[in-house]
């Protein structure tokens, strides 16, 4: 580091002429001008020009303080008169306050603008939105303050030593900083501009940091001399503090001392500012004052210390961090030393760092990310230049070079040159015997190993050495001298074999013997063997060379760091090419040239025959169709095909037809131009060249199919003539389809009745494609040639011709199966589903059948379309109930598809008036159905399933919990647990709402339900509870299953009975329809369960049978509860008892086989029922009558009315 005065200025008293203290300096933020507090008096400098713009008068005494606030627009002045004036940025006074005692700091806040003025015994805030000054006080007296970055809290320092700090609205924090020994009088104190690190210098010469919270950073740092002021430079990247030692100082972050910026100035040093940062040009510079009233602007540079190694490069950062950065990769490794970097080296996987008074090496961890401590050499030598290798150190000493090992720190050898050194390449070698180029001051250039005592010299120039460079495989030198001559020579013969003015330095490229490059002025040369260098304007002002690897030039910037330069390598290339040096060509193409240059060295390459080098360079290009031409040839060259017919192959290839014709011709094999023009399409050419081969009738058939395959890709009029050139050639399938497709059907046609009947194939070819063209009568007239009416039928499915299949079926019934099916799928595709199920099931196709009715579902539930989805599921559960009685095997899972399709059809026929209830505006149900409807689903859905086959349980759940609290119904018990089930589900949220304030007001009812609601067995007349979870739809006292109207869902008044072993379907269907016994002989049965037993009275019965069959039901119930447990048990009735049954009063449902029929009796016989005759459900014969003439089916089956 090095520090230059950029000027000095020295204000006096005009009384004495002595000088007037300097107590507070402040820029403006942009950097245009200088506050300085001089004396009495506020002094506004240009500080660019050291030019005095104004003085201030307006303080009647000493001026201890001043602070420019960060917008610029103001600046403020405090001093010995107690007073506080806000000034312009042009000088002009704008406000004035004061305070008890005499101004001690002042602090604008970086982000509002709000100003801290701190006296004695207290401290204010002021800001322009303020009327007034809002003051605290505070003991002992304030001597220093700074405000954070985020203007969010103040550090104030104290004279007994301690630092507090305050908010922006001055309040205590209770923040104290624990402080070593106390401390003295805290002088000076600052904010890092980019962190929460407080710098703090005090009476004791120590130097402390510390954090927000009041932690302390590191330990305190020993100043030689009473610091009176510390600033941030550079960015905040080093401390400058001036005190009693009439000098300022450069410090570390962490407190480390770099070196010294001034001495011996005319007073102490009591204020520091540093130029703002982004200021261009003077982010380096800071402005002192001192107490002999001197102001000095010194302006500091930094020195670049750094090493290079191939790809590695090492510099010094921050004066105390060593930054490791891999020029190809850009990655980078920084290494924190907490000490001034003097000098640097790296070498493969070593790197040193010379600090004061030792010397530290490290090595690379093996991943290479970083790197760790190897050793640290107590070496206090200052060197001119450091070398490190392996295991050794070198020292250079102007003329001396000392090796000492890593290990030991032992100095090893010494060498000792005739002139000073001027420069040092580190060239490699083995571990412990690696090699130095040194270039002297006399224009010698040693080789210098470390295990050789004695230095060699290489050759000898007549100026010094500035810089030289070994080639790769260390047969050339290259050097630059002081006269900036650029020298080339071989090692060996010590001749000179280039020579260039102008260079500023050099570098070989580690990657290729033959190539180097050097820098001038303002560009880089790249010179290639013996041909003219290729010069590159470089940017940015230029630099110096100092590596070449690859394409990529590594320069010195004049900023410091080092740049990788991108240089192709196209003119090197090209330069080999022309000379046919084509390893080289390739050996410069390596280090990195375009695609485009690649193409051309792998064309100079077949051009010259090379495949070996040819190939190479079309796997750099990754170009499949070269590298395929490039193995054909050399499976060729293998065979000893002349040299001819391989340039033959290049030149065709590469699109020089002529020339490749004339090379087959020269080599003797015509007949490969021949091929190569057809496969041209150029017959005219081929035609001449095959008269040459001397080809026969099949070679001339040949090329007369080939001629008429490109007439045919050409289109348009000459189809017709490439047609009659396949027939003419023999190929008569592809003159076949090419008049088809050309739609020439008369031709089509005509060629047909050419044909042979032997010739079946091509006659089903024409036949098809006639076919296709909608030529009926021409394809069929083709298919009876052949006798073949399966084939013509196919035909016409294939055609599509419907119409025409299904009626040759007629005539040939054992076509059916080829005909019904595809037309089956063909509706199916279509989306004609129910048309499609006909014809499933009359080509037999059951399954087919069935998968389509299952799509139909399936369709409807996802549109929700739930009558079309009621009506498939029956249909579902008929088919089902068909494959179950004529598939055996599969009766067992037939039987239970029935089931689940049934209980499907009954849901979805109740989810209907759910569904609509829930998303239409209008319902034409009533509560009351509604109700039913809901209530039914509510047992049917399994528990747990939010959506079961589109069924949603939560608009089931909210249908009936809105019916529940109709004043009609008053089911308030089952509403609550309904609310209950629906909190846990998921809902809408125009639902969630409702069930919330309908879950809080259910409440308010009372916790029973509507009694006429509760379900009533009519086999045991038990009550059951609307909470019904045992049983769900079945009684919950004698399991009897409860049946359901369809239409409104209303539990019907039936009992289920089975007639007794031996007494066939059709036998008590029989019994059924007789006339009654009479009472006497129903009640006289010897059966043990017909006792004679009376109904209950509050169940009003008709005469005749009911009151008998009610006795016969109670008896039976009372034995079957003794001895059935859970499983229900139906009534068997034996032929007395059918006899005894009117035939009103029985209902019966006639199950297709496998199933057995199910007989009912009616408790209520005034209750009209009907029985739908397609697909046996049971209504109330006054919705049947109301839903028959609004619709005119059935609401399950569809079933005509």
């Amino acid at each position: 580091m090095r520090s230059v005065p950029q000027w000095i200025e020295t204000i006096t008293n005009k009384q004495d002429n002595s000088g007037k203290l300097i107590y507070s300096l402040a820029f403006k933020p942009d950097g245009s001008a200088l506050v300085v507090a001089a004396g009495n008096s506020v002094i506004l400098y240009d500080p660019n020009e050291a030019r005095v713009v104004t003085a201030l008068k307006g303080h009647r005494d000493t001026v201890y303080c001043v602070a420019y606030a960060k917008d610029g627009k103001r600046f403020a002045s405090g001093g010995a008169d107690k007073l506080v004036i806000i000034w312009t940025s042009k000088g002009e006074g704008v406000l004035k306050y004061s305070h008890n005692d005499c101004i001690q700091a002042l602090a604008y806040n970086p982000l509002s603008g709000q100003l801290a003025s701190c006296a004695m015994t207290d401290f204010g805030l002021w800001s322009p939105e303020q009327k007034s000054v809002s003051k605290h006080k505070i003991a002992p007296r304030v001597t220093s303050c700074s405000w954070t970055n985020d203007g969010q809290f103040l550090a104030l320092g104290l004279f007994n030593g301690q630092i507090v700090i305050r908010s922006k609205t001055g309040e205590d924090t209770k923040v104290r900083f624990e402080r070593s020994g106390g401390g003295g009088p805290v002088w000076s104190l600052q904010w890092a501009p980019d962190s929460d690190s407080l710098a703090v210098v005090d009476a004791t010469k120590h130097l402390s940091f510390f954090r927000l919270n009041g932690t302390q950073i590191g330990r305190d740092a020993d100043i030689q001399c009473e610091p009176m002021t510390v600033a941030f430079v550079c960015g905040g990247q080093f401390l400058v503090i001036g005190g009693s030692d009439r000098g300022a100082q450069l410090y570390t972050r962490e407190g480390r001392k770099l070196g010294s910026i001034a001495s011996d100035c005319d007073g102490w040093v009591l204020s520091a500012a540093a130029v703002p940062a982004g200021v261009v040009g003077s982010d380096t510079d800071v402005v002192l004052g001192t107490s002999g009233g001197s102001v000095i602007r010194y302006s500091m540079t930094f020195g670049t210390v750094h090493g290079l190694y191939k790809e590695r490069y090492v510099f010094r950062s921050s004066m105390t961090d060593a930054v490791v950065q891999h020029l190809l990769t850009g990655e980078q490794v920084r290494l924190r030393c907490r000490d001034l970097i003097k000098k640097l080296s790296v070498y493969n996987k070593r790197l040193a760092i010379q600090l004061a008074g030792r010397i530290l090496v490290y090595e690379m961890v093996e991943n290479g990310n970083g790197y760790r401590a190897l050793s640290s050499l107590p070496l206090t030598t200052e060197c001119n230049l450091l070398v490190v290798c392996a295991q050794h150190i070198v020292l250079c000493l102007e003329r001396r070079l000392q090796c000492f090992n890593i290990s030991s720190a032992v100095l090893e050898r010494e060498w000792i040159m005739d002139s000073p050194i001027r420069y040092i390449k580190s060239i490699g070698g083995p571990i412990g015997k690696e090699g130095m180029l040194v270039g002297l001051r006399n224009g010698q250039v040693m080789s210098v190993f470390l295990h050789n005592p004695f230095p060699i010299q290489i050759l000898k120039h007549t100026q010094p050495i500035r810089c030289l460079d070994m080639s790769a495989l260390r047969k050339k030198v290259a050097l630059v001298d002081d006269e900036s001559n650029c020298l080339v020579y071989n090692i060996a013969t010590k001749e000179l074999l280039f020579q260039e003015p102008g260079a500023t330095s050099i570098a070989w490229n580690t990657r290729c013997e033959h190539m180097l490059a050097y820098s001038s002025k303002d560009s880089i040369s790249i010179k290639a063997g013996t041909f003219p260098a290729h010069c590159q304007k470089m940017e940015s002002g230029g630099g110096f060379v100092v590596g070449f690897s690859g394409s990529r030039v590594f320069c010195l910037t004049s900023a410091g760091g080092v740049r990788s330069v991108e240089v192709p390598q196209s003119a090197a290339m090209y330069q080999y090419i022309e000379a046919g040096q084509l390893n080289r060509a390739y050996e410069a193409a390596c280090l990195g040239v375009s695609e485009n240059d690649w193409k051309q060295l792998a064309k100079s390459a077949l051009d010259s025959l090379d495949l070996p080098l040819a190939r190479k360079a079309y796997t750099r290009l990754r170009e499949l169709r070269g590298l395929e031409l490039i193995t054909t040839l050399s499976r060729l060259k293998s065979d000893g095909v002349h040299d001819d017919v391989l340039r033959g192959d290049i030149s065709a290839w590469g699109g020089q037809f002529e020339r490749a014709a004339r090379y087959y011709r020269n080599a003797g094999q015509p007949q490969r131009a021949v091929q190569m023009w057809t496969d041209l399409r150029m017959f005219s050419e081929a035609q001449a060249s095959l008269g040459e081969a001397g080809g026969g009738e099949r070679e001339r058939k040949e090329l007369l199919a080939r001629k008429a395959e490109w007439t045919a890709a050409k289109g348009g009029e000459s189809g017709d003539e490439a047609a009659d050139m396949y027939w003419e050639a023999g190929d008569k399938v592809s003159a076949l389809k090419l008049y088809a497709e050309r739609r020439d059907w008369s031709s089509l046609a005509r060629r047909s009745n050419e044909l042979d009947k032997a010739e079946a194939n091509e006659l089903r070819l024409c036949a098809r494609l006639l076919a296709a063209g909608t030529q009926w009568t021409a394809a069929g007239d083709a298919l009876r040639r052949l006798g073949d009416e399966r084939g013509r039928v196919q035909l016409l499915v294939s055609a599509g011709e419907w119409q025409q299949a299904i009626a040759a079926t007629a005539e040939h019934p054992e076509l059916s199966d080829d005909v019904y099916a595809p037309y089956a799928r063909h509706l199916a595709d279509k989306g004609e589903f129910d048309a499609a199920h006909e014809w499933f099931a009359k080509a037999g196709r059951e399954e087919e059948a069935r998968r389509v009715l299952e799509t139909l579902a399936h369709n409807s539930v996802v549109l929700q379309m739930y009558e079309d989805s009621t009506y498939y599921f029956w249909r579902l559960s008929v088919l089902c109930l068909s494959l179950a009685a004529t598939h055996g095997e599969q009766e067992r899972v037939m039987l239970e598809r029935y089931k689940e399709y049934e209980s499907l059809c009954s849901m979805h026929a109740a989810y209907r008036g759910i569904h609509q209830y829930v998303n239409a505006p209008f319902t034409q149900h009533r509560s009351l159905t509604l109700f039913h409807m809901a209530h039914f689903l509510m047992n049917c859905l399994p528990r747990g399933a939010d959506v079961m086959y589109g069924i949603s349980r939560a608009n089931v759940l909210y249908t009936l919990v809105q019916q529940c609290r109709k004043p009609e119904i008053r089911a308030y018990k089952l509403a609550r647990t309904v609310y209950e089930e629906l909190s846990q589900l998921k809902l809408q949220p125009h639902i969630q709402d409702t069930i919330e304030i309908g879950t809080l007001t259910i409440r308010a009812k009372p916790c029973a339900d509507n009694s006429e609601l509760e379900p009533l067995c009519f086999r045991c007349l038990q009550k059951n509870s609307l909470l019904n979870i045992r049983s769900a739809n079945a009684c919950i006292t004698c399991r009897h299953p409860f049946l359901f109207t369809l239409i409104g869902f209303e539990i019907l008044p039936l009992v289920h009975f089975v007639v007794a072993d031996g007494i066939s379907q059709d036998e008590a269907e029989k019994l059924v329809a007789q006339e009654p016994i009479s009472r006497s002989n129903f009640r006289k049965s010897n059966a043990p369960s017909t006792d004679h037993l009376r109904l209950d009275d509050d169940m009003e019965m008709l005469g005749g049978d009911n009151d008998e069959m009610a006795n016969f039901i109670k008896s039976e119930e009372e034995s079957y509860t003794s001895s059935a447990g859970d499983a229900y048990q139906p009534l068997v009735l034996d032929r007395h008892h059918l006899k005894a049954l009117k035939p009103a009063h029985v209902y019966i449902r006639k199950w297709p086989a496998p199933l057995p029929w199910d007989f009912y009796w009616t408790r209520l016989s005034d209750q009209s029922i009907t029985v739908c005759e397609g697909c046996q459900n049971f209504f109330l014969t006054d919705d049947w009558v109301l839903h028959s003439l609004t619709k005119g089916h059935c609401p399950i089956c569809h079933f005509v009315v």
